[in-house]
């Protein structure tokens, strides 16, 4: 279930959309979800999705644990063709540890049969895909604001992938509000270990690097 929305039920039936091309599926697939109270500060939500050759279901639990600091915690399962998976994670935002300051983590578990609807979609043994699939993935992160300075972020990240193959990033960036627009800057460094000879996606990877970009909205 989709956890932070209104009580109630939610029921669905549509057929997905095909974005893989003309090898991809678009099955039919009906939802039901329900989301309810839980104590005085928390909520449970609850899913399940039904299409032809692929079933999922989920859970969460979501406790306050003060007026601006919550965690939540999500398991989320699969079966396809007799094949069953699962995924965990578990996150939180901390606000309030300092005037202006913040902090947030994630982490999240992944077996190697675990699939979304659109992974179903898609022909899952086409090449990269492994590459895509993690094993875990972390992130954390320290926010400081100020109505002058603006909002500045720094951003770690860690995932291992189903492959064997890991990712590591540092991200710094800021952003303040003007009177023309926002104005984002954003500096990424990738620390992951050099992977000679692999590709990711249509591009060759073979060793860190920066990447540095600046926005305007």
């Amino acid at each position: 279930g989709a956890l932070g929305q209104r009580r109630g039920y939610g029921f669905a039936l549509g057929k997905s959309r095909k974005l893989h091309g003309n090898k991809a599926r678009n099955p039919w697939g009906a939802s039901a979800s329900g989301n309810w109270t839980l104590g005085k500060r928390g909520n449970v939500g609850m899913a399940a999705l039904f299409a032809p050759g692929y079933q999922a279901g989920s859970w969460g639990v979501d406790m306050r644990l003060s007026r601006a600091s919550s965690v939540k915690l999500q398991q989320r399962v699969s079966l396809e063709a007799g094949k069953s998976g699962t995924e965990i994670e578990v996150s939180g935002i901390f606000s309030g540890l300092h005037e202006n300051l913040s902090m947030s983590f994630s982490s999240a578990y992944q077996s190697n049969g675990y699939r979304t609807l659109d992974d179903f979609t898609v022909d899952t043994g086409q090449a990269g895909f492994a590459a895509s699939r993690y094993r875990s993935r972390h992130t954390a992160a320290l926010a400081w604001s100020d109505a002058r300075l603006g909002g500045l972020t720094f951003g770690y990240s860690f995932a291992s992938q189903q492959n064997g193959g890991r990712t590591q990033r540092l991200n710094l960036s800021w952003g303040k509000g003007f009177a023309f627009g926002t104005v984002s800057l954003n500096v990424e460094r990738d620390l992951s270990p050099r992977r000679e000879g692999r590709y990711y996606g249509s591009n060759a990877y073979d060793r860190p690097g920066n990447t540095y970009y600046a926005s305007l909205s």
